[in-house]
This record gives structure tokens, sequence and C-alpha cells, in this order.
């Protein structure tokens, strides 16, 4: 794949994945990165998602500098105040940037990139669609019940729990022949993962056209 930065979409939301990326390293990735990097010292005052915010304002600003649209994800951003009002603008640059030359970059779509929020699938899982898992802190983990085992449908965002029937030793992770056991019970099949997940897909979808709905009606023509 010849490009110089590689994101994935997040699955439960609207955003570009800021946490994870792949880069080559290429004149464009520095300044890209850099450019990014940047947006620490003038981010609103508002509640403007950090580096997941920026990473959206900073590629309208890098490949649509022109959109009349830009100023308005812009303002959005600039007068976000909740979790609402951030993904709406969100949703704005994601707009712009469907009709900006973005040759030096790909996005994964929903579900092909190589990680993805556990909590989806209630930490279930299968190896034919699963490669990571992301936002998994010692904090928020919990153990299953027996009525768990099988249960797609969690307990929200950050609640986990252990794949591993044996814990993880950070000091055996250089181990290349080491084979990690997996508890089987959160193994489920291709197919039950996949429609459980396509059916939240089509969800997350449904509530992406209603945003864009709402921004036109709001600022007339949005492209």
């Amino acid at each position: 794949m010849d490009k110089d930065i590689i994101f994935y979409n997040r699955f439960f939301n609207h955003e570009i994945m800021a946490g994870s990326y792949a880069v080559r390293s290429s004149e464009f990735s520095k300044s890209f990165l850099r450019g990014w990097a940047d947006y620490e010292f003038s981010l609103p005052s508002g509640k403007h998602g950090r580096d997941q915010g920026a990473l959206h304002m900073w590629l309208v600003k890098r490949f649509a500098p022109q959109s009349h649209i830009g100023k308005i994800c812009e303002l959005l951003w600039n007068t976000s105040v909740d979790y609402g009002t951030l993904s709406t603008f969100t949703v704005c640059c994601r707009e712009v940037l469907k009709t900006a030359d973005l040759s030096n970059l790909f996005v994964f779509d929903k579900g092909k990139g190589w990680a993805r929020d556990g909590w989806l699938t209630n930490s279930h899982w299968n190896a034919e669609v699963d490669f990571m898992f992301h936002i998994r802190k010692e904090a928020d983990k919990i153990y299953y019940k027996p009525e768990d085992v099988g249960k797609l449908f969690g307990r929200g965002h950050y609640p986990w729990f252990d794949t591993l029937k044996t814990p993880a030793q950070l000091s055996s992770c250089a181990n290349a022949s080491l084979d990690w056991e997996h508890d089987r019970s959160l193994v489920v099949s291709k197919n039950a993962l996949l429609s459980h997940l396509q059916a939240k897909k089509r969800s997350i979808e449904s509530q992406y056209q209603l945003t864009v709905r709402r921004l036109k009606k709001k600022f007339g023509d949005f492209r």
C-alpha cells in the first residue's frame, strides 16, 4: 500500500482513530505529524476531544483549507461543550474530507482496521475477525458470570473481561515461542460476531446521516 500514513475508523462513532496509526518515514509524514502536534498549543477551551478533535480539525485545515464548510467545522469545534456537540463537529469534518485529496493517506473502514473496542461485543471475539482490542484499562476489568457467556451486548464502554485464562506477564512478551492460553468461553462464531457488528454499524451510519441532515437544516448547502 503506497501511502504515507494509515489510519482506521473507530467502530462505535464517526471518528478516525487518533490513538493508533502506521507512519512511513517521509517528509509528508513529518510535516503532517508536526502540524497535528502543534494543536497542543491552540486547543479550544471547551470540549475539544484532545488529540482526537485536533486530528479532524488538522485534516480539514491541511487537505481542504479553502472549504467554506471547514469554517463551519471550526466554529463547531470552538463552541463544543459535550460529547454530542463534539460528535457533530466530527461529522462536519468527515463530510468535508469526502471531497478532499487524501492520496497520501488511507483510512480503513469500520471493522477493517487492526483494533476495535472490546466492549462492542462484551469482550467476545473470533480469531478470523479480531487482531487487537483497544481501551483495556486494568481498573475497568471485571469477571464474567455464567450468564455473560455468549452474550454480545455488554455493560457499556469500559468494563471488559479478560480473554486470557492465564495472566499476561510483560516479562514474557519477548519470548516468540510463547503461546497464550485463551479463554474459549469468550470465543464466538465468526458469523455471530459479524452479524452483531454489522447491526451496530448500520445504527451508527443512521446516526451519521441524521447528523448530516441536522447540519444541512442549520447551515444550508453542506457541500
